[in-house]
């Protein structure tokens, strides 16, 4: 979601809308790239143009559109360019309506094929579908003592479904097999060395067959070097060196990485130089406090004081790692142990004990997994230290039991973003308006947004948000003549308190996205067809609480509009909410008497070109200032869908006193 903050003059006029003949893309022929080799990929949808073309964060050698293309379906030629690194990405479609939703698209050095019934020639990515009970199979030749990694990439690409592999030598014998992992987000990989020479059979199917849709999923068949963690899991404010964990990398194959320039948030490791690398690059954590790594195990590190974050491996088994955080009586503090969210095996265990040993706090489970975390611990009088200690439940050990414990300071401020969609259109024209939440961690001060990578010729309003805001309004408009798409990051920046503090925010979660969470920082944005109708109104700059504010508005309509245009008001007050009895049930619904908002449902007729709506100002209304704007939403002539909607942008009202 996005804020806006500016000074309003008496009469505002200007539209936004939804996606009025935005393109859409429903599936792709192919799930697959080569490095370097030309592609033609056959996207299938709506609203498509000859002039389609992709929008992608993967750098592109080139792309062709092929002739005889319609608005249901176009083919493009291309060519992924040799600098870009192997890994998952996100492909739009723009042209003259706008931009498309995102399809995942796997990206390596693999030679690429539909999936058939027999697959001539190794290392292979074989691009397929299921639906329901489907299994599907392609044999392939090997010879005795070949090493072979196959995976199948299903649920990291978005699919509907859990799949799960086998493989059969040439008598029908099982010799191998892969059921879904969390870490691989629910797809399946198998590793084994061939028994003897000849042919092999590889199954594919949902786990309890049921594929649900989309049933699409990549099976790759080869030598492949996967990895599906870094350690360490992450690095603060000076370069480290990463190891890759939980595949076929060498331990040798690690790289440089380097925080300089990077926002903090999950970003992806560069590959090592390996020719058959495959899968999605490995998340490493960018943090804004200091990390460290364990030394040699045994006796207690001393990593000083929080914030502070340190990365380490329970080596063997039994193993309990030991660290002495410095710390002030009185402080508040989070711990957590971060295992299961990073692919780790490690079903962790934290106990905080004060320099005798004695326990002070045992952990509770982060929410929606099974790490470890004290929420809240205070440090008790006359203390100086405080030990954590970190083990696996089940006593468990060895090179791949990696994890990250994070000590924070509650009283240092921060804040997240979070965007309410993944992509903005913008009407020729005309005017969108995005929302953006924050979630405050002990700051209330104001912040600065910006939008990484969008073209001056597009207009924004709502970058400052209002001290204590947990919700803005951030206003694009595209003037006449201004067209094009791209993707942007929206990034924020506390001020005073705050200032060091930067973040990026997130757009809802995409299929596909839980394994590369950055994937979700890319907002993308478009200008699409102008609004079949626009919206202007006025209204005071400040609003008494307890009150009914008068606002006039003003309509215009392409020329054959019909419908009715219903109106709301949008604002940057979160929902409050009340529990009322139904049937004896209780049930939350709005508090309509507490919030700002339009006070009585207004649908303007079709011939009416001007109306007036009231703005319910709640008596309680905190006396900080509100975003708001104005949303004409044109219905159907039977009342009964949305045909487009628009916006005024967006504007900051005062809220005064109740009148005495």
């Amino acid at each position: 979601m996005c804020f806006r903050s500016v000074a309003w003059t008496l009469l505002f006029s200007c539209i936004t809308a939804v996606a009025v003949g935005a393109p859409q893309i429903n599936n792709v022929s192919q799930r697959g790239l080569k490095i370097g080799e030309a592609t033609v990929l056959v996207f299938d949808g709506g609203e498509l143009a000859p002039e389609t073309r992709i929008v992608s964060s993967l750098p592109l050698k080139s792309q062709q559109v092929k002739p005889d293309g319609n608005a249901s379906r176009v083919a493009i030629e291309v060519v992924a360019d040799e600098s870009a690194q192997p890994g998952i990405y996100a492909f739009r479609l723009a042209c003259t309506g706008g931009i498309s939703n995102p399809v995942l698209i796997g990206v390596d050095r693999l030679s690429q094929a539909q999936f058939a019934d027999d697959t001539p020639s190794l290392p292979i990515a074989l691009s397929g579908a299921l639906s329901g009970a489907d299994v599907k199979s392609t044999s392939f030749s090997g010879v005795k003592g070949q090493r072979i990694v196959i995976d199948v990439e299903a649920q990291r690409l978005g699919a509907g479904f859990k799949p799960l592999l086998r493989l059969y030598d040439a008598r029908g014998k099982q010799i191998a097999f892969g059921s879904p992992q969390p870490w691989l987000g629910n797809d399946a990989r198998l590793q084994t060395t061939l028994p003897a020479d000849g042919k092999y059979l590889v199954e594919v199917h949902d786990r309890v067959y049921r594929a649900g849709s989309p049933g699409m999923f990549r099976l790759k068949i080869g030598e492949l070097a996967t990895a599906d963690r870094v350690h360490p899991a992450a690095v603060g404010i000076v370069a480290a060196k990463l190891a890759f964990l939980g595949g076929t990398v060498p331990p040798d194959a690690a790289i440089e990485f380097s925080p300089t320039g990077q926002n903090p948030g999950d970003r992806p490791a560069a590959w090592p130089s390996l020719p058959l690398i495959t899968g999605p690059r490995p998340n490493v954590i960018v943090s804004d406090h200091p990390e460290t790594l364990e030394t040699a195990a045994g006796g207690i590190q001393d990593i000083g004081a929080p914030s502070i974050g340190v990365s380490g491996v329970l080596a063997k088994a039994g193993e309990e790692d030991q660290y002495a955080v410095t710390v002030t009586a009185g402080q508040h503090l989070r711990m957590e142990m971060q295992a299961r969210r990073l692919g780790s095996p490690v079903d962790g265990v934290l106990s905080i004990r004060n320099e005798q040993g004695a326990q002070l706090a045992g952990d509770d489970d982060v929410p929606g997994s099974a790490d470890p975390m004290v929420a809240d611990f205070t440090v008790p009088a006359n203390t100086t230290k405080v030990i954590l200690a970190v083990k696996d439940l089940l006593g468990r050990g060895g090179g791949e039991f990696n994890y990250r414990l994070v000590v924070r300071d509650l009283a240092k401020p921060d804040f997240n973003l979070s965007a309410a969609a993944d992509r903005i259109l913008i009407p020729a024209g005309g005017t969108q308006v995005l929302q953006v939440a924050i979630d405050r961690q002990n700051y209330g001060g104001a912040l600065k947004l910006e939008l990484a990578g969008l073209p001056a010729n597009i207009q924004v309003q709502g970058l400052d948000i209002a001290p204590g805001a947990l919700q803005g309004l951030m206003t694009l408009s595209a003037p006449q003549g201004v067209s094009g798409a791209g993707l942007v990051s929206i990034i924020g920046r506390g001020v005073d308190a705050a200032a060091s503090v930067v973040r990026t925010a997130r757009g809802p979660a995409v299929p596909g996205s839980q394994l590369a969470p950055y994937l979700r920082e890319e907002i993308a944005w478009g200008v699409g067809a102008a609004l079949p109708i626009s919206v202007s109104w006025s209204s005071p700059e400040s609003l008494a609480q307890g009150s009914a504010v008068s606002a006039a508005v003003r309509f215009s309509r392409a020329a054959n509009t019909a419908g009715g245009i219903r109106l709301r008001l949008l604002t940057t007050q979160p929902p409050i909410k009340k529990t009322v009895k139904e049937n004896n049930v209780d049930k939350q619904v709005d508090d309509l008497a507490r919030m700002l908002r339009l006070e009585t449902d207004v649908v303007v007729p079709a011939d009416q070109m001007n109306a007036e709506v009231k703005i319910f100002v709640p008596a309680d209304l905190p006396m900080t200032p509100w975003d708001a704007t104005l949303v004409a939403e044109l219905l159907s002539p039977d009342g009964k869908n949305v045909v487009a909607t628009a916006y005024t942008p967006a504007r900051r009202f005062a809220i005064a006193p109740a009148a005495k």
